[in-house]
C-alpha cells in the first residue's frame, strides 16, 4: 500500500506498535537504548527495597508489594511479546542486551550497537591536569539532577574521604568536589537544595558557584545549567570524575570522563561496568569502580593519592579505549550492518 512502510526502524522505545506494522506487512528493526521494564525492576519490588522505580510505601507494605508485582510481570510479558515482532534488534549495550535477550526471548537478532559519542573536544584536553582557578585538586560529577542519579551518595562518600585524610582539606593540595549537573524544574531544585544541607550536616563548607570557581574555604559547589565551554574547563582541571548511577544502561557522561583524562570512578553495575570502564587490550585498567559509601571513598583516595606517572598511564590507556570503540565510524558501521538485512528483504 501506499501509506505501508517496507521497513519500519524504530529508535524510540514504542515496543507495542511492533505488531501493528508485522500486521501490514512491514520489516521490523529497532534501536533500544534502555528496556520499558527490566528484570532488576522487577526484582527490586520482589524484595522490597525502596529505590526510584519503588517509593518506600510500596515497599513497607505486603499488599502494595504483590499488586505491584502482578502489575510488573504481566506489563514485563506483554513487552516481551510485542518486542518479540522485531526482526533485527540493535542495543546499546551489554546491559541492555542481557535485558532484551530475556525479555523477548531473540537472542539470535539481538546486536550490540553502541551510541556514538562525540568525544573530539573532550579528547583534545591536556591529559596533564591544568590548574584549576579556585586551586587545589577537583573531583567532578556530571549528571542532571535527578533520583537515580545518587548525588547524596557522592557526598556522603567524600565527606568520608575527607573525615579519613583531614589532610586533604587544606593546603595547596586540597580536594573539592564539584557537581555539575542540569537543573530543569522545581522537583531538582527541591533535590539540589536536599543535597545542599546533606553537604552541611556532614560539615562541608559550599562554594559560591560562580564561573571561574574562586579560590577560598570550601569544599563542595553545585553548578547547575552551566555552558559546555564552562564544562570543558572544569574537566581539563578535574583529577577524578565521579559517577553513582546503578544499573545505567550505558554511560556517555562515564565515556566523557574517560575522554576528558578525568579517571572514572563509576559505579559497579550495568554499562560502565560491562563495557565502558573495562581493561584495555593490554590488561591495563581505565579507571576504578564502586558501589556503596565506603568502596567510593577507597576509589578517591586511591586516585588522589596515586602519582602522576600512574594517573597519566591511566588517562592515556582510558581515552583510547573510548576514542574508537565509541566513535561515531563504529555507530554508523554497526548501525548499516543491522539495518541491512531488513533493507535486501523489504527489496525481494
Amino acid at each position: 500500500g501506499l501509506f505501508i512502510p517496507d521497513v519500519f526502524l524504530d529508535t524510540m522505545g514504542y515496543a507495542f506498535v511492533l505488531p501493528l506494522f508485522w500486521l501490514v506487512g512491514s520489516h521490523i528493526g529497532c534501536y533500544v537504548h534502555y528496556p520499558t521494564i527490566s528484570v532488576d525492576m522487577i526484582q527490586r519490588v520482589q524484595d522490597r527495597k525502596a529505590s526510584y522505580n519503588n517509593d518506600a510505601s510500596v515497599a513497607a507494605s505486603a499488599h502494595r508489594t504483590s499488586a505491584k508485582l502482578l502489575y510488573y510481570r504481566v506489563f514485563a510479558w506483554l513487552y516481551g511479546w510485542a518486542g518479540s515482532f522485531s526482526q533485527q534488534i540493535m542495543v546499546n549495550s551489554s546491559w541492555t542486551r542481557g535485558h532484551i535477550d530475556t525479555l523477548w526471548r531473540k537472542q539470535g537478532s539481538t546486536k550490540i550497537v553502541f551510541p556514538p559519542c562525540d568525544t573530539a573536544a573532550f579528547c583534545a584536553l591536556p591529559l596533564k591536569r591544568q590548574p584549576a582557578s579556585c586551586g587545589g585538586r577537583l573531583v567532578v560529577s556530571v549528571a542532571q539532577f535527578r533520583p537515580e542519579k545518587d548525588h547524596a551518595l557522592q557526598i556522603k562518600a567524600f565527606g568520608k574521604l575527607l573525615k579519613e585524610c583531614p589532610d586533604m582539606q587544606k593546603g595547596p593540595d586540597r580536594v573539592r568536589l564539584v557537581l555539575i549537573g542540569g537543573c530543569r524544574n522545581d522537583g531538582d531544585r527541591s533535590r539540589v537544595a536536599a543535597l545542599e544541607q546533606l553537604a552541611a550536616d556532614l560539615g562541608l563548607l559550599k562554594g559560591h558557584a560562580s564561573s571561574p570557581l574562586e579560590a577560598g574555604d570550601w569544599d563542595i559547589a553545585f553548578m547547575l545549567n552551566i555552558e559546555f565551554s564552562e564544562l570543558l574547563t572544569l574537566l581539563g582541571c578535574a583529577i577524578a570524575g565521579l559517577h553513582t548511577m546503578r544499573d545505567e544502561h550505558f554511560g556517555i557522561g562515564v565515556v566523557e570522563f574517560l575522554a576528558a583524562g578525568a579517571i572514572a570512578i563509576a559505579h559497579d553495575s550495568a554499562g560502565p561496568k560491562l563495557d565502558i570502564v573495562v581493561p584495555n587490550s593490554q590488561g591495563r585498567p581505565t579507571g576504578l569502580l564502586a558501589s556503596c559509601e565506603d568502596t567510593y571513598a577507597v576509589a578517591l583516595r586511591k586516585v588522589l593519592e596515586m602519582s602522576e606517572t600512574d594517573r597519566l598511564r591511566i588517562a592515556t590507556d582510558a581515552r583510547e579505549s573510548v576514542a574508537e570503540r565509541f566513535s561515531e565510524t563504529a555507530f554508523g558501521k554497526g548501525f548499516l550492518d543491522s539495518v541491512a538485512p531488513l533493507l535486501l528483504n523489504a527489496t525481494r
